[in-house]
């Protein structure tokens, strides 16, 4: 009993943006009139494709990724390995972009390899309460519900939607580099067309007695 009570708490936990609400988060980035929207849209595209705590993006520097193959290199923090995430063509394009335009600026100074990807304006690594701030700020212009503008929501979305596109247990763990399967489970649970599609091969079984 103690178990199941342990498991729904963590099951209420779990709080992702649905595709259209996400659409509509990197929308509001894109439109505001922050004029570092470029540095925040490539982060929190980067942290939800990547399945990143906020913690794990202040990790990231320019040497951690290869231009030429997309990839880039993810230290992992609490429970999960470290590992490499090729992006698609659309990550790839706006990360490409962002060290384009921000390698020459005086206050972000990542011309170096050694350098932090993803600075504030005094050349410092964002800090944590800046990127839940940021989250929180573009959240609103968004229209999200309140209890969904923090950036680990983004991590979550990323699992359910790679759950919700026929990825199986096993690539989803590899995806996130959880040690515990355990913690790559729980978001089948959040996912109707898996099984929507269980149901109806169920339906049309024909060896059920």
């Amino acid at each position: 009993m103690e178990i199941i009570k342990k498991q729904r708490k963590r099951d209420t936990e779990v709080k992702y943006l649905k595709q259209d609400e996400l659409k509509k988060f990197f929308s509001a980035i894109e439109k505001s009139e922050n004029k570092f929207w470029l540095r925040d849209l490539t982060a929190f595209q980067i942290i939800y494709y990547c399945g990143l705590r906020a913690s794990e993006l202040q990790l990231i520097k320019k040497e951690h990724y290869n231009k030429d193959t997309g990839e880039i290199f993810i230290t992992r923090l609490k429970g999960s390995r470290n590992n490499t995430i090729r992006f698609d063509d659309k990550r790839k394009k706006l990360l490409n972009r962002y060290i384009r335009e921000y390698t020459g600026n005086e206050d972000y100074q990542i011309n170096e390899d050694d350098a932090t990807l993803f600075k504030s304006k005094s050349g410092k690594p964002l800090e944590l309460e800046w990127i839940r701030f940021l989250m929180k700020q573009y959240g609103v212009l968004a229209k999200l519900p309140k209890d969904k503008q923090h950036p680990h929501c983004l991590k979550h979305s990323i699992a359910v939607h790679l759950a919700e596109s026929w990825v199986d247990l096993k690539d989803l763990q590899y995806y996130l580099w959880h040690i515990n399967v355990n913690n790559t489970t729980i978001y089948f649970q959040y996912t109707t067309k898996q099984l929507d599609t269980f149901y109806e091969k169920l339906n049309k079984s024909s060896v059920l007695v």
